[in-house]
């Protein structure tokens, strides 16, 4: 099986996300997004965006916080 899969990098920190298949991309962008609970950049845009709560403390608050940055995610140029 051919791998068809393209890169995707992260409008914050320009790194390459992993993601199986291109029709997750979109998902596994705002997870790394949220994952980043750590890292200044993504703690201010998540703010900056409206992203409620800015950092997670359940694994309900990451799928809630996934959901509105795939909603904030198409409206960024593409890379």
């Amino acid at each position: 099986m051919a791998d068809d899969t393209k890169p995707i990098r992260c409008p914050i920190c320009n790194k390459i996300v992993p993601c199986i298949s291109n029709f997750a991309a979109l998902y596994c962008l705002a997870l790394h997004i949220v994952a980043k609970w750590d890292d200044e950049p993504h703690v201010k845009w998540r703010g900056e965006h409206g992203i409620a709560p800015v950092v997670y403390q359940s694994m309900r608050q990451v799928q809630t916080m996934a959901r509105q940055i795939m909603m904030v995610l198409p409206a960024l140029p593409s890379n």
